[in-house]
């Protein structure tokens, strides 16, 4: 029972109190207690425990190389896929160079063909003039 403040009785701390010691009893009694044998056992436990703990912290630490190994493995296939992006924009800019040498060539011989076509074009109306003032 509860008292008017809202704290317990001295019944149920009591009642309480009696109820602990009764699953205590009850415990050290039980099966399972008598059939592991104290503290040997739970020093066997604890050896068991720290075995297992080794065991999960070499797993842990593989799968951290693990996936180490994956992003490093990511990272060089990220790199080849740059080198290989380079080397196609280096080839495009050798291809882009020699249509340009191309080109100027092309622009070098119609310059001189525009050159001797203007020298004829001269050279024809010198000619039409002194047979129009001849004829």
């Amino acid at each position: 029972m509860t008292s008017f403040l809202g704290t317990p009785s001295h019944d149920t701390i009591t009642s309480e109190k009696d109820m602990i010691q009764d699953t205590n009893t009850t415990m050290s009694n039980s099966p399972s207690k008598q059939k592991f044998g104290g503290r040997a056992t739970i020093g066997r436990f604890s050896k068991q425990n720290e075995a297992e703990a080794e065991i999960l912290l070499d797993n842990e630490k593989e799968l951290k190389d693990t996936h180490t190994v994956n992003k490093i493995e990511n990272v060089k296939k990220d790199v080849e896929k740059v080198i290989d992006i380079t080397r196609e924009v280096v080839k495009s800019f050798e291809d882009r160079g020699e249509k340009i040498e191309d080109l100027k060539t092309s622009a070098e011989n119609l310059e001189s063909l525009s050159n001797a076509m203007e020298t004829n074009a001269k050279l024809l109306a010198k000619k039409h003039k002194s047979t129009n003032k001849n004829g």
